[in-house]
C-alpha cells in the first residue's frame, strides 16, 4: 500500500463493504484500480475467511486468463482486506456486446416493419 497514491475514489462508501479507489503505482506511473473490503462491515467473522478465499481464488483465476481483469496483489491488515487490480478504463467486452446488440435490435425491428409494409402492400394495394 505504501507504493501507491490513491488518486480518487470510484465507487464511494456506502453500506456495502467495498469501496474501489483509482491510484498510481508510484514506482511506474501506472493507474491501478486498490478494492478495499471494509472488516466493519461484515457481519460475521466466518465472513474474513470466506474474503481471503475469494482474494486468493480471484488472484489464481487472472493469472490463468486474459478475459479476467489481472489481480496484481492482495493483501490484509487490521481494518480491510485489499485487492489491487489492474484499471480498465477502455470500453469493455461487454459494452461491444451491448453496442451490438442495440445495432441489431433496430436492424431486425426495421427490417421486420419493411416486410410487413411490403407484405400489406402486396396483399391490399
Amino acid at each position: 500500500m505504501n507504493n501507491f497514491k490513491i488518486i480518487k475514489t470510484i465507487i464511494p462508501n456506502g453500506i456495502s463493504p467495498t469501496i474501489i479507489h483509482l491510484a498510481q503505482d508510484l514506482n511506474n506511473g501506472k493507474m491501478v484500480a486498490l478494492k478495499e473490503l471494509r472488516k466493519e462491515k461484515f457481519k460475521h467473522d466466518f465472513n474474513f475467511e470466506f474474503a481471503r478465499t475469494e482474494l486468493s481464488i480471484h488472484y489464481s483465476l487472472s493469472k490463468l486468463s486474459n478475459n479476467i481483469v489481472h489481480v496484481l496483489d492482495y493483501y490484509e491488515d487490521e481494518k480491510s482486506f485489499y485487492l489491487l487490480m489492474e484499471y480498465c478504463d477502455e470500453p469493455n467486452y461487454f459494452e461491444e456486446i451491448l453496442e451490438n446488440v442495440i445495432f441489431y435490435y433496430f436492424f431486425y425491428i426495421s427490417l421486420f416493419i419493411f416486410i410487413v409494409v411490403y407484405v400489406y402492400l402486396l396483399m391490399f394495394a
